[in-house]
């Protein structure tokens, strides 16, 4: 409500509580009986009735009024406030928009396209020249299933292997990952944890072999990440994107190398760095320490 509504609000009350009185003055004079209780009744209630009158409208002025200007300013204010908060989401809103074009520009500009693992070499070739291997995976079974020899020759031949793949016995990071999945639920968790616990008996002599270390996480990234000799001008960064309910030979890739795609290779190098840093080193299957 605005002060000026307010206002005449209050003008109408004390109009109202002086006609009454001015009622009463008058009948005081022209019915009641001269010096009677009953005039000098309704004169004291007149005096009394203008009185409260005068004295509050003086105290509405001098406070009132101002505390009700006061609020008006406030409820103002907050309104800038709250304005200017939306227009600050807005176009922080914008700015990203505004990034994601441009990422999408520059990755048009440098050729990079996505594909399948279809189109991807097999992962015992694609690392045969590699001489430091980093791998973070949701539970790398495809890998360990399929190239766990290959990566423990290539370690006894001096190749350095970190990897990192999801912790197991986290039950909110399996039940995050198992939700991209056709199973769904507890029964899409289990078989995470399945697959995850199946991958490390796997890769077991690969940790044992003195070049390879595996840590666990309780991070749910939304991609897997290979990076071979990531701190060579030679090196690739191999990005698979995350997605719901896809099969995994449909799943989106992304081949990034210094020299084509530098702020987005150093990104994904950052992240694997960030998160091994922050993850839990294997000693044996049934113990981990920080």
């Amino acid at each position: 409500m605005q002060a000026n509504v307010k206002t005449r609000y209050v003008l109408a009350v004390y109009l109202f509580v002086f006609s009454l009185s001015i009622i009463l003055l008058l009948s005081a004079i022209t019915i009641a009986k001269p010096e009677s209780i009953f005039q000098s009744v309704l004169l004291g209630l007149t005096t009394e009735i203008l009185g409260v009158v005068l004295i509050f409208l003086v105290i509405n002025r001098l406070f009132l009024l101002e505390d009700w200007n006061v609020s008006e300013r406030v409820s103002a204010l907050l309104e800038k406030l709250e304005l200017g908060v939306v227009e600050e989401k807005v176009d922080y809103l914008a700015e990203q928009q505004q990034q994601i074009y441009r990422g999408l520009q520059d990755l048009h500009a440098s050729g990079l396209k996505f594909e399948t693992r279809s189109a991807l070499k097999p992962f015992h070739l694609a690392i045969a020249d590699a001489r430091e291997i980093n791998i973070f995976g949701h539970h790398l079974s495809s890998i360990s299933n399929s190239s766990a020899g290959a990566m423990l020759k290539k370690a006894n031949k001096g190749c350095k292997f970190r990897i990192i793949i999801l912790d197991p016995t986290n039950d909110t990071v399996l039940n995050a990952a198992a939700q991209l999945s056709d199973r769904s639920g507890n029964a899409g968790s289990r078989h995470l944890q399945s697959d995850i616990n199946r991958s490390l008996e796997i890769l077991k002599p690969l940790s044992e072999s003195g070049n390879a270390e595996i840590r666990l996480t309780g991070v749910m990234m939304p991609f897997t990440m290979i990076l071979l000799d990531p701190s060579q001008t030679s090196g690739t960064a191999q990005i698979e994107f995350c997605a719901y309910r896809t099969n995994r030979t449909d799943l989106l890739h992304v081949k990034l190398t210094p020299h084509s795609n530098r702020d987005s290779y150093a990104f994904f190098l950052d992240q694997f760095e960030k998160l091994w840093n922050d993850s839990t080193r294997i000693h044996t299957l049934n113990n981990t320490e920080q």
